[in-house]
């Protein structure tokens, strides 16, 4: 038992490309983006320079499971989607424009008496 307590989980450092590196630091220097993708484009830089993912934790007030899902997903789909998040569904449209269109014209219409 004392063995497996001992054992320490080491984290491989990522290695970015140098476009991907320009991307980040204009990310996170530029700011104009959202703070998610500033915190993960942040996981991502720190994770080039080799931090370990308990140093980041603590640095960015993150989880440690959010450290380990945008490193998953740098590695298994790329760049741009650890960034950014992916589009979602939603929820349908019931009402499409010509519709909205005829509603508008009648509440713009005269009432009838």
């Amino acid at each position: 038992m004392s063995y497996l307590l001992s054992m320490t989980r080491t984290a491989q450092p990522i290695k970015l490309p140098k476009n991907e590196l320009r991307s980040l630091t204009t990310i996170i220097n530029r700011g104009t983006t959202r703070a998610r993708t500033q915190t993960r484009a942040r996981i991502l830089d720190l994770l080039h320079r080799g931090q370990h993912p308990q140093a980041i934790s603590s640095a960015l007030h993150v989880s440690l499971q959010t450290i380990f899902n945008v490193k998953r997903c740098y590695l298994s789909e790329g760049f741009e989607a650890a960034l950014f998040d992916k589009a979602r569904s939603g929820r349908p449209v019931r009402i499409d424009g010509t519709q909205r269109a005829r509603i508008t014209a009648l509440a713009c219409s005269t009432p009838p008496e």
